[in-house]
């Protein structure tokens, strides 16, 4: 017999990368202290017996707030010098997702997806109205590292 879903032994596994955009051969070890802070804020979360799904968004907010990722802060500017940013998010156990695509000001983009989570994709002016209807943020500065 095949054991049930509740009778299955969970161990969390939080795994962080940084993302394809980042030279490794400038400030290695930078690189390497920010996903190690985002894998400790995530932990901090499960610890605290979070849910997994704000476990990864925090995570993810660590690397959106630090200038060498290709996320939030660290953005790289498109040919036109602006920002637009991607982002989606799945929770397995109940199967629902959310995505944004194409929005740019805000800090992190973690936080419309999450807003957004009750809709598979939202883009970039319908994202804008949506996360400001839940109190978000509209404001994006852009790391001087990646401008």
């Amino acid at each position: 017999m095949t054991p049930t879903r509740d009778r299955v032994a969970r161990v969390p596994t939080l795994i962080v990368h940084g993302g394809a955009g980042a030279n490794p051969d400038e400030g290695l070890e930078e690189l390497r202290d920010g996903v190690r802070a985002a894998v400790r804020a995530g932990w901090r979360v499960l610890a605290a017996e979070g849910r997994a799904l704000d476990a990864v968004e925090t995570a993810v907010r660590v690397l959106e707030d630090h200038p060498r990722f290709n996320a939030g802060l660290g953005s790289v500017l498109t040919e036109a010098g602006t920002v637009e940013m991607d982002a989606s998010i799945m929770e397995g156990d109940r199967l629902a997702c959310g995505a944004v695509a194409s929005v740019s000001r805000t800090p992190n983009q973690s936080r419309w997806r999450a807003a957004c989570s009750t809709t598979v994709g939202t883009c970039s002016w319908s994202a804008k109205a949506r996360t400001r209807s839940r109190g978000l943020p509209d404001c994006l500065s852009v790391s001087r590292r990646r401008s």
